[in-house]
């Protein structure tokens, strides 16, 4: 392994290692920093592309109203209903 090497190698090895190993990761973040720039040039692109465009219409809702007739009449016609249902089981209970 490594850590068993690094006591057989001269200093100046080390060193070299160490800094080739720091090479290595800094182009690694060299390339995230390059990529993360990308996006954020790519997200601002679009937010001003958006922020660009004209509001949408607003959307006309109807609602229905039913007429106070209308209610009024259907609780009479339960009204109604709930007597015949009472009257024929008034018929019934006395067969």
């Amino acid at each position: 392994t490594l850590m068993d090497q690094i006591g057989r190698l001269p200093e100046s090895r080390m060193l070299l290692m160490a800094g080739l190993m720091l090479a290595d990761k800094a182009a690694g973040t060299d390339d995230q920093v390059t990529a993360l720039e990308n996006k954020i040039a790519q997200q601002e692109a679009w937010i001003e592309e958006l922020q660009s465009k004209p509001s949408p219409e607003p959307d006309k809702v109807e609602v229905a109203v039913i007429p106070k007739e209308v209610t009024e009449t259907l609780a009479e016609l339960a009204a109604r209903a709930e007597a015949l249902a009472e009257a024929a089981e008034e018929k019934a209970a006395a067969i």
